[in-house]
């Protein structure tokens, strides 16, 4: 049996346990993105979102700026939670390299705390 005809039943299987539909995806969306900088803007988190891509694979950055407090970093974890976005997210002062597919700026931006 092919991977992908096991990866099909094993995904059958398990939608049939489970009785919810599985999404399989190896990479980042812009859909993912967008439903993180919208939450990150309607929770007014000052920030930098990134849309990244190192190499063929997508990231989603969050820049929050030099020295940003812990509650404020709890805040976007929190968000991300909620959003049950499956991709790959770093949260950091500020990042460089890779190629911006997508950014948005909220509430002003990364600050110096």
């Amino acid at each position: 049996m092919s991977k992908i005809k096991q990866l099909a039943f094993l995904t059958e299987k398990l939608e049939k346990l489970t009785g919810k539909k599985v999404i399989l995806r190896e990479d980042t969306s812009i859909e993912d993105f967008d439903k993180v900088a919208s939450a990150l803007q309607a929770g007014r988190i000052p920030s930098k979102t990134k849309l990244v891509n190192f190499g063929g694979k997508l990231t989603i950055e969050v820049m929050l700026g030099f020295n940003y407090p812990d509650e404020l970093s709890d805040k976007v974890f929190d968000i991300l939670d909620e959003l049950k976005v499956p991709t790959e997210v770093s949260v950091s002062a500020d990042q460089a390299g890779g190629e911006i597919i997508k950014s948005s700026r909220t509430s002003g931006g990364p600050k110096r705390y």
